[in-house]
């Protein structure tokens, strides 16, 4: 397994073990997208071909709130769940 699968394979055994918020979370994908290229694209490059559903964007929103990254420990909530819709905005089943 590469690297990169390890790292995929992780992160969604991480977004899937993680418990749902109680209400549904909307996010700002423009956003999150600056959020990643700043804060998450050094170590994690372009991501191709992630699949998250909406359904997941709590769990994944709640995932990054709990590990948050080395170069800014001060990221907010909204931030990551601006960064949860935006990771769910690249999902193919998203971009159709």
């Amino acid at each position: 397994m590469s690297i990169f699968s390890a790292m995929k394979t992780a992160a969604l055994c991480a977004v899937v073990g993680t418990p749902l918020f109680a209400e549904d979370i909307t996010g700002d994908a423009e956003h999150g997208a600056v959020l990643y290229a700043e804060g998450c694209a050094r170590c994690h490059g372009v991501l191709i071909d992630m699949v998250v559903s909406p359904e997941d964007a709590p769990r994944l929103a709640s995932f990054l709130a709990s590990h948050k990254i080395r170069f800014d420990p001060s990221r907010s909530e909204q931030d990551n769940t601006d960064l949860a819709a935006y990771l769910v905005s690249l999902s193919p089943t998203q971009r159709n």
